[in-house]
């Protein structure tokens, strides 16, 4: 696939795209693997993350490169790009104390014989089809705190703007721990064929996606978007 840069308008830039199989088999790999890295303790999981964080920093004048060619947009670029481990480092301190506080146990019923505790179970995989107009932004917002909930990751990044992939992709590698429960796709072909072997994924970039459901002795109720999340649980 030919890409064409939006301050030249040539198509100086090609690659493959990942196929309905390609991306079926990477999210089987996922899923497999998802259980491991919900097992283990959020501390564990955000130390990874935390890793991650100074992988981008270490790789970011190549992003911001390659991002900048993307979009037309040094500054924005080197905003978008600066602003990952930001967040990174924030869910960092967030996370424990929004899970503790959604986490409540033993917590007597009106009935005095049931007592009622919430456990938060994450989704296997979590997906995302990231626009184009912010395109390390929004490939990574909603999927850092899916992986820090404790769920696999499986991003794609626009067609329109793949160039900051790989050195993005080069930040993951440091992290081996981190790679093998995410994937951050080249541009996959024309959705008609993915939804089925991506059952999980939602398709739209606009909104923010559920990462985690509660379950009770006798029912079970979802998390809101993440956006909403911290404040409260319908």
């Amino acid at each position: 696939m030919k890409v064409r840069n939006p301050r030249t308008g040539e198509a100086d830039y090609e690659f493959t795209p990942v196929d309905s199989e390609g991306v079926a088999a990477a999210a089987k790999r996922l899923r497999r693997h998802q259980p491991e890295w919900a097992a283990m303790a959020l501390a564990e999981r955000s130390a990874i993350l935390l890793r991650w964080a100074d992988a981008i920093e270490k790789h970011a004048g190549a992003i911001i490169g390659q991002l900048t060619i993307d979009t037309g947009r040094a500054g924005i670029a080197a905003i978008e790009v600066g602003g990952v481990p930001g967040t990174i480092r924030r869910w960092a301190e967030q996370a424990p104390e929004i899970i503790a506080r959604h986490s409540p146990s033993e917590i007597q019923s009106a009935n005095p014989t049931v007592i009622n505790s919430t456990r938060l179970v994450p989704f296997a995989l979590f997906g995302a089809i990231a626009p184009w107009n912010f395109p390390m932004t929004l490939s990574t917002i909603d999927a850092i705190p899916a992986l820090f909930a404790g769920c696999a990751a499986l991003i794609k990044p626009s067609e329109i703007t793949p160039r900051f992939v790989e050195p993005l992709r080069a930040s993951i590698a440091e992290v081996p721990e981190l790679a093998k429960y995410s994937r951050l796709s080249s541009a996959m072909p024309p959705p008609a064929r993915l939804w089925s072997p991506m059952s999980t994924m939602s398709v739209s970039p606009a909104r923010l996606r559920p990462v985690a459901r509660l379950q009770w002795p006798q029912q079970r109720r979802s998390f809101p978007p993440i956006s909403n999340w911290a404040a409260r649980i319908r």
